[in-house]
């Protein structure tokens, strides 16, 4: 089954719709019946009236919507941490503005070398992804010594 991507830009309900009927039928061939759809509470997937959602419903009237739970678990640890954890927020927004230059990040390019450790760089927090912030300061703290040679 796998992903299915979609042209960037081209992300309306209908367009989704098509490709969600593809899968729907792929499902059916195995006896599978749409019971549910999970979202990320996005207009276009849950929109009551021309939402993914809504456009299944009208073929599909017994679908159960929710707001994925995984996304509704990330939105609250985003907001904990905005509340909690103010300054750590600010420190990896700034590290990551830091090494995004291309001087900095030509440095902090060149102590990874040194070091003989995977070349990564200092990605950009997203509050929408939901390990997006695991990641950050997984590469933070795991490139400690190279971020604090380039830093002097």
């Amino acid at each position: 089954m796998g992903l299915i991507r979609l042209s960037e830009g081209l992300f309306d309900a209908c367009v989704i719709l098509r490709e969600a009927k593809v899968l729907i039928q792929l499902l059916s061939g195995f006896g599978c019946t749409l019971v549910g759809l999970a979202a990320d509470g996005a207009s276009v997937m849950s929109g009551k009236l021309a939402g993914v959602q809504a456009l299944l419903k009208e073929e599909h009237p017994w679908l159960i919507y929710v707001h994925c739970a995984a996304h509704r678990h990330n939105l609250v640890l985003v907001k904990a941490l905005k509340n909690l954890c103010p300054a750590m927020i600010n420190i990896v927004d700034k590290l990551h503005s830091l090494f995004n230059s291309a001087k900095t990040n030509d440095s902090f390019e060149a102590e990874q070398k040194t070091l003989k450790i995977r070349v990564l760089k200092i990605p950009l927090r997203s509050e929408t992804r939901w390990s997006s912030m695991f990641h950050v300061l997984d590469v933070i703290c795991s490139r400690f010594k190279p971020i604090m040679l380039t830093l002097m």
